[in-house]
C-alpha cells in the first residue's frame, strides 16, 4: 500500500483510509471501537479462524501504514499521532509509541 502525504509532509489519513482493503478497514474500526481512550491500547480477540485471517491480513496492512503496532498477542496500540488519546495521557502514550517504533515492533 502506498502512503500519501499532504503538502506539509504529514500522512494524508483520508487517502490512506480510502485505499485500505476491507480486512484492514474492518480491523481499524474494530480496534478504534474497543480502544482504551487513555492508552490507545485495545485487546482484539478473533472469534474464529476466518476472523483470525482477516485480523492477520488487516494487521499487516495497518502496520505498514504505521497506524498500529502489536504490543503482544491480541494487544494492539493505535498510533497516537493518528487517533488522539485523552490529553492527560497523550505524552505518555506518544513516548510509548516512539519507544516501540525504535524497538522495531
Amino acid at each position: 500500500m502506498e502512503l500519501y502525504y499532504s503538502t506539509k509532509g504529514y500522512v494524508d489519513f483520508a487517502n490512506v483510509m480510502r485505499n485500505l482493503s476491507k480486512s484492514a478497514t474492518w480491523l481499524w474500526w474494530g480496534l478504534v471501537e474497543k480502544r482504551n481512550n487513555l492508552t490507545n491500547e485495545c485487546i482484539f480477540k478473533s472469534k474464529n479462524g476466518i476472523e483470525a485471517k482477516k485480523v492477520s491480513k488487516g494487521y499487516k496492512e495497518l502496520r505498514k501504514a504505521n497506524l498500529i503496532i502489536r504490543v503482544r498477542r491480541q494487544h494492539y496500540l493505535i498510533n497516537p499521532y493518528v487517533y488522539l488519546v485523552d490529553s492527560s495521557t497523550y505524552m505518555e502514550v506518544k513516548n510509548r509509541w516512539n519507544r516501540l517504533i525504535k524497538e522495531g515492533k
